[in-house]
C-alpha cells in the first residue's frame, strides 16, 4: 500500500489578498483586542476596589456594633459584665462570655470578601455576610444565599450576641 501526499506552498497571497493586507488587517485586530483586553482590566480593577471598599466597611460596622453593643449588654445588671469583646482589624472578632468561656466568632475573609459568624452554643448561630456587586456597580450586603440584607449590620450581630446569651426573641 503507497500514499502520496503532494503539498503545495505559496507565498505572497491567499485568495486574492497580499500577505502585507492580511498583515495588516491581522495587527488591526490584535491592537483592537488588547485595548479590549486593557478595557476589561481597568472595569475588573474598579470592581475590585469597590469590593474591598465595602468589605472594609462591613468589617468596621460590625466591629464597632458588636463593642457598642457588648458595652450596652454589660452594663445592664442582669448581664453583668460578662462579655469580653476583642476585636481584630485582620482576620477574625470574639466575644467571650467571661462566665462560660463559649466564644462567639466573626471571621473575616478578605479574598471571598465575606464575614462569618459561628456561636457553638447557648442557641447554635451560623450566619455569612458576602459584599457583592449591584447591575450599576455599586456594592451591597447580602446573606449566604445572595439576598440583599441592606445597610444596617446591627440587626445581624443583635441576632448572633442573642445567641451567645441563649436569648430567643420572637
Amino acid at each position: 500500500m503507497r500514499f502520496e501526499l503532494t503539498l503545495r506552498f505559496e507565498f505572497g497571497s491567499c485568495e486574492g489578498v497580499l500577505v502585507s493586507d492580511r498583515a495588516k488587517r491581522t495587527a488591526d485586530l490584535f491592537q483592537q483586542a488588547k485595548d479590549q483586553e486593557a478595557l476589561q482590566n481597568a472595569v475588573e480593577l474598579k470592581h475590585s476596589a469597590t469590593l474591598d471598599e465595602g468589605f472594609s466597611r462591613m468589617r468596621k460596622k460590625i466591629n464597632e456594633a458588636l463593642e457598642r453593643q457588648c458595652t450596652e449588654l454589660n452594663e445592664q445588671p442582669e448581664i453583668g459584665d460578662i462579655l469580653v469583646c476583642k476585636v481584630s482589624d485582620d482576620k477574625s472578632t470574639t466575644v467571650t462570655r467571661s462566665d462560660t468561656g463559649v466564644v462567639l466568632s466573626v471571621a473575616f475573609d478578605s479574598t471571598l470578601r465575606t464575614a462569618h459568624f459561628a456561636c457553638p452554643k447557648p442557641s447554635k448561630f451560623k450566619y455569612s455576610i458576602d459584599v457583592k456587586l449591584s447591575a450599576n456597580g455599586l456594592w451591597f450586603y447580602a446573606d449566604g444565599k445572595g439576598t440583599s440584607i441592606g445597610p444596617d449590620l446591627g440587626a445581624v450581630t443583635d441576632k448572633a450576641l442573642n445567641a451567645l446569651l441563649g436569648v430567643t426573641v420572637g
